[in-house]
């Protein structure tokens, strides 16, 4: 139940010009009040594909560069005393 202190004149809470519940007027869920519910999904499910894409990527940038630190150090870590022969082998 809302005090008399948190409600203005019109009976909207404070702080809130819109009566979304947090400041500025706009919910938790981050849209505007009024919106329709095609939209809300639609950029719900744009946020999770964008959350998706960039955990994707992220780990494919770390697996690309432990696969080269591995080859590097570990599995080929004399390579350059082979180059002569790797030259001669290719051409």
């Amino acid at each position: 139940m809302q005090t008399q202190s948190d409600t203005d004149a019109n009976g909207s809470k404070a702080g809130s010009a819109l009566g979304g519940g947090e400041p500025g007027g706009v919910p938790e869920g981050g849209n505007p009040p009024g919106w329709p519910p095609g939209i809300r999904r639609a950029l719900r499910a744009g946020r999770i594909l964008l959350r998706s894409a960039e955990v994707f990527l992220w780990s494919l940038f770390f697996l690309a560069a432990s696969l080269f630190l591995v080859l590097r150090y570990w599995v080929l870590p004399d390579v350059e005393q082979y180059r002569p022969q790797i030259v001669a082998a290719v051409s």
